[in-house]
């Protein structure tokens, strides 16, 4: 170890096939210390911060929760053992539509998320229909306020 990580100056001469081939050892050897060294910081509050948006796909949203999971923790998303966390987060910052149903799925948290994304993508797609309905709604309802009676 002490001919790759010197504690003294080696005199490597980067001009010449050998010396360049210990530097570049060198440099791998530190950049790998640098990777690997130090355990990764969980920052678990930056999972929580992570919120489907209005217009956001379910699946979108959580891919971006998986990305935020790799970054700051060192959490798989794709381990068995995290599923029910992943699933508790995923129900939890959903969109309050998609939320709500989840909420009534019994058993929700021990689901494959495959399963949890197929009933947030049918709220998700149903919202439109469900905004027309409100619309149509509003109309009779203004139109039988006009109505002479």
């Amino acid at each position: 170890p002490d001919g790759l990580l010197p504690k003294e100056d080696p005199g490597w001469d980067p001009n010449t096939s050998a010396g360049l081939e210990k530097v570049k050892i060198y440099q791998m050897l530190i950049l790998y210390g640098i990777q690997n060294g130090v355990e990764k910081p969980k920052n678990l509050t930056k999972l929580y911060e992570v919120k489907q948006g209005e217009k956001e796909a379910p699946s979108a949203f959580y891919e971006r929760l998986c990305e935020v999971a790799r970054k700051w923790t060192d959490l798989n998303p794709e381990d068995e053992s995290n599923r029910m966390l992943f699933n508790m987060l995923f129900i939890a910052q959903s969109a309050p539509d998609i939320r709500r149903k989840l909420q009534k799925v019994e058993g929700a948290d021990g689901m494959m998320i495959s399963q949890l994304m197929s009933i947030a993508c049918k709220v998700y797609n149903n919202r439109e229909e469900v905004e027309e309905k409100e619309k149509r709604n509003r109309a009779r309802l203004q139109v039988s306020l006009q109505a002479p009676i």
